[in-house]
């Protein structure tokens, strides 16, 4: 069963998707593993085969095998994964589960339903409080004069932290951590417990996003008829994918504020249009530099960090430039006559 698991108004997740896959198969097949890839809560499996068991599959047995793949990598994650988990209560459930990914050479991990369910929560939200985390800590960099690229460097220097996800930016987005940073933390408050540091990871990630506006806004505050180009709506990059995409965010803060936007990705315009605000969306970047007052860099793909910046300054109206990615080649904005501005290395443009 791999269906959606969409957020509910209040973070929690629902389930009506799981529940109906799982009504038809106990209907159709009485005695079958129902194996589950959505993320779900714990607790989620047993309470899918009471159901089954209620809809005539007295036979059905629930497992739990979550999936860890990444967008714009799922092909490979599935055929190089770092683990694959199995929840079961029957060591033969597991086993049946486990020969599916015999071609593979992946490490199985055997738990318990519950363990595998928490694990898929666990380890999105914490990648989610890494990102909220440094970008907490470029904050301070801005603050202090550091940058934050050599910081992230350092750290995750460390064996015991390693380097992913420690980019600072504009955030995360995208269908997964916001739902289940969300959805982790309502599974704690149904459960009674306080979830300081999910509330938190939550928190630090929409201040982030303020922060860009912000530096935004203070760029154009001369302009009463302010133009901003926006280099990315994508999530992040290699996907065409917009769900709660910081870019998008901002589009849509900056055109309510009565700034004109025009926004630019190579896959994502589409999916911009259907959910994004009234802004002009254009293919080429080049179109939509061109009178601009600032330019952002909200999604770090390599054609817009390889841009010809020379071009972009002679294009542009103003010459403010957001690297909301901390991905740009300073020094040779500087050196087109661009003032660059960043989230955690502002120091490089003084």
């Amino acid at each position: 069963v791999a269906v959606g698991t969409p957020s509910q108004a209040d973070g929690r997740v629902e389930l009506g998707h799981v529940e109906a896959a799982v009504r038809q198969i106990a209907r159709g097949t009485p005695c079958a593993l129902v194996v589950i890839k959505s993320t779900v809560p714990p607790g989620t499996c047993d309470r899918m085969q009471a159901l089954a068991h209620a809809e005539g599959g007295t036979g059905v047995r629930v497992a739990s095998n979550p999936e860890f793949l990444r967008e714009g990598r799922a092909v490979q994650d599935f055929m190089q994964p770092d683990r694959v988990v199995i929840g079961a209560r029957d060591a033969a459930d597991a086993a049946i589960v486990e020969q599916l990914y015999a071609p593979l050479d992946a490490s199985v991990l055997h738990c318990s339903p519950e363990e595998a369910e928490l694990s898929k929560y666990a380890a999105n939200a914490l990648l989610a409080a890494r990102i909220s985390f440094i970008n907490e800590m470029s904050a301070i960099a801005d603050r202090i004069g550091a940058d934050i690229t050599r910081v992230s460097s350092i750290v995750g220097s460390d064996a015991r932290i390693g380097p992913a996800f420690l980019g600072a930016g504009l955030g995360w987005g995208g269908s997964c951590f916001p739902k289940d940073v969300h959805g982790l933390a309502r599974v704690a408050e149904d459960l009674g417990l306080a979830a300081p540091m999910l509330t938190a990871t939550i928190e630090a990630n929409l201040r982030q996003r303020q922060r860009a506006l912000g530096a935004i806004l203070e760029l154009v505050a001369a302009r009463p008829d302010a133009r901003v180009a926006l280099l990315g709506l994508a999530f992040k990059p290699e996907t065409d994918d917009v769900r709660e995409s910081p870019a998008v965010w901002l589009a849509h803060e900056l055109h309510e504020r009565g700034i004109a936007v025009r926004a630019t990705d190579p896959w994502a315009l589409a999916n911009a249009e259907r959910v994004g605000p009234r802004v002009t969306y254009t293919l080429d970047p080049m179109r939509a530099v061109d009178g601009a007052d600032v330019t952002v860099l909200a999604t770090e793909w390599p054609e817009f960090v390889a841009l010809d910046w020379p071009e972009v300054a002679r294009r542009m109206r103003g010459d403010a430039v957001l690297d909301a990615r901390n991905a740009l080649p300073s020094d040779l904005l500087r050196s087109s006559g661009l003032v660059y501005r960043s989230l955690g290395r502002d120091v490089l443009g003084r």
